[in-house]
């Protein structure tokens, strides 16, 4: 059911295929973390119209969108990224990246590392552990 002009967040998180089922976009919309033009919503109902802003919360990262047109079904993904664009730019989305510590998608160095894991903790030595081919110390047993 669509309110007025406009359709229920969480229809439209659901519809735009940010959340997987229905039941997932109204617990989201009920936590508060998300905000429509500025303002935190705290209801599943709150009405979002076409131009509206939306502040999301995405994979560990704050994504900021426009809605373009309200979608009148879940349709494809397709279909669904045609009815938002992101109002935060690449050029922001790269910055980030890069304070965070990830290349933004060059695999140049991939699999090489600097001796810290992608959160900055340091790497930790495996324990060596003896082997068929290590010396067994005096006194000790074979395995």
């Amino acid at each position: 059911m669509s309110t007025g002009n406009g359709l229920r967040i969480d229809k439209l998180l659901w519809f735009l295929r940010f959340a997987a089922t229905r039941a997932v976009a109204q617990e989201w919309a009920g936590t508060g973390h998300i905000r429509l033009n500025g303002r935190r919503i705290e209801r599943a109902s709150a009405a979002v119209r076409a131009g509206d802003v939306l502040v999301l919360a995405l994979h560990g990262t704050v994504r900021v969108i426009e809605i373009i047109m309200i979608p009148t079904r879940r349709g494809p993904a397709p279909e669904a990224q045609g009815c938002y664009r992101f109002v935060d730019s690449v050029d922001n989305a790269a910055s980030s990246d890069a304070r965070n510590g990830r290349n933004g998608g060059d695999t140049a160095d991939c699999g090489q590392h600097n001796g810290q894991r992608v959160d900055g903790r340091p790497l930790t030595p495996l324990a060596t552990v003896p082997t068929a081919t290590s010396p067994i110390s005096e006194g000790q047993s074979p395995p």
